[in-house]
């Protein structure tokens, strides 16, 4: 009977352990399930949403690139066409630097300087050096170049442009020289200073025309 009484009790007690175990890994689920998903719903709510950037559109980009190459094209047919004078004209007066260096790398210098007359006028020739001097420290042979002929084309006895003409030519040495003495020992500074004598001696020969009028009147009145 003992026997027996301890076989029932042992069978009895294993089952209600089982049971046991079994209600507490259900309770161990539900609680791991509720953890993860009150942590996914927090991540969800504190997480900010990545902004995104803003992109500009492809119109504005295609329309601004558009734009160049046809003025680039509308420059470089006056040039082919020979008038030279209309297209550094259209160049200098579109304020866009990369235009004038376009057209000025598709036209030799030799070559548009070698023509008698000179086919730029007179405040052409003056904006394109002022222009070409903005910045010496790019695009430095083909500045030089061109700085170079055109200050051998300059037409000193053109009264109407005389004092435009002396406020380039100062404006053209400073930045020589400011470029000079940045750097010294480059072959471009030595270039540059063949420009600035010329320059310099461009000036005393305006401020001579101008002084010699008021010396031809005072000697003519004693």
């Amino acid at each position: 009977i003992r026997e027996t009484t301890r076989s029932i009790l042992h069978d009895e007690t294993t089952v209600v352990f089982r049971e046991l175990l079994t209600a507490q890994k259900t309770d161990i689920n539900n609680l791991l399930r509720q953890s993860l998903t009150s942590k996914s719903t927090m991540s969800r709510t504190t997480t900010p949403t990545p902004a995104v950037p803003a992109i500009l559109p492809s119109s504005t980009i295609t329309s601004t690139s558009s734009t160049s190459d046809v003025k680039q094209q509308h420059v470089l047919k006056l040039a082919r066409f020979g008038q030279l004078n209309q297209a550094f004209e259209f160049a200098l007066s579109a304020s866009d630097l990369n235009l004038v260096l376009y057209l000025c790398e598709n036209v030799r210098p030799t070559e548009l300087f070698s023509i008698q007359p000179c086919p730029l006028q007179t405040p052409v020739l003056l904006s394109l050096i002022q222009q070409l001097a903005a910045d010496l420290n790019t695009h430095q042979e083909l500045k030089y170049s061109y700085l170079h002929e055109a200050l051998v084309c300059i037409d000193l006895p053109h009264p109407s442009v005389r004092d435009y003409l002396q406020t380039v030519l100062i404006d053209l040495c400073k930045k020589l020289n400011t470029y000079i003495q940045a750097n010294p020992s480059t072959t471009m500074a030595k270039r540059f200073q063949l420009l600035l004598m010329a320059s310099q001696s461009l000036v005393q020969k305006i401020v001579q025309q101008r002084a010699t009028p008021i010396i031809q009147t005072s000697s003519s009145s004693k």
